[in-house]
């Protein structure tokens, strides 16, 4: 994977293992993902040095979103079922899921603190009618995290906004109203790439300094 650097228009290049992936980089360190079915395993690479050390990781850690500079967000699942039991029967597991709750956390590597920005069902909160309300994390600024919300179908997507709140999960409220979707299926338009969405480009206007982790974030085009 290459890494560049804007300011000064450096690159370097470096080589991994298959099991581990880049997931961001800060001035220090590259962290790095490793998969331990179903949950994640973090390492650190130094920028100078090339080692590469485990990061003792909290259990149950989902997904590995984004960093401060100093913490990590991250999506934990909490269960008073064992999930990794239940790993190799998907059925079990799927219905394991529908009573779990997902917890996004700053997490800090270097203490193990953990501070809890939201919990809400794994699958989602529910709209009135019982639809799944999708939650997709899109990035931070220095005072807001920024989510996608809505409800996504094999034949549209509906309800969508961008939310935001505090850093610390407090006074979530709707930052930008989305017009609603048709979903259009990926292989009308892209057949080399079949499980792969055609993305919608959501824009966050006003946003300093947003660092933003997705922007295509709907497998949908607007009215065909």
């Amino acid at each position: 994977f290459h890494i560049y650097t804007p300011s000064d228009g450096s690159e370097r290049t470096f080589s991994l293992s298959n099991e581990l992936y880049p997931s961001f980089v800060d001035d220090q360190y590259v962290y790095l993902s490793r998969y331990d079915a179903p949950f994640l395993r973090l390492e650190r690479m130094d920028l100078n040095t090339g080692d590469i050390q485990p990061i003792e990781t909290p259990d149950l850690v989902s997904t590995i979103y984004d960093t401060d500079g100093q913490r990590l967000l991250v999506a934990r699942l909490i269960s008073e079922i064992p999930l990794e039991s239940l790993w190799d029967d998907n059925e079990q597991y799927e219905a394991a899921l529908q009573s779990t709750t997902i917890q996004y956390a700053w997490w800090d590597p270097a203490t193990g603190a953990m501070e809890t920005v939201l919990e809400e069902p794994c699958n989602g909160e529910k709209d009135e009618n019982g639809n799944d309300i999708t939650r997709i994390y899109l990035g931070h600024n220095e005072d807001s995290l920024f989510f996608y919300r809505g409800v996504i179908t094999e034949q549209s997507s509906t309800q969508n906004r961008v939310e935001r709140c505090a850093l610390d999960g407090s006074g979530n409220e709707v930052f930008l109203e989305l017009p609603d979707l048709t979903v259009a299926l990926v292989e009308e338009f892209l057949p080399a790439v079949p499980e792969d969405p055609v993305g919608h480009l959501i824009v966050l206007p006003e946003v300093q300094d947003l660092h933003c982790q997705y922007i295509f974030i709907v497998a949908a085009v607007e009215d065909g």
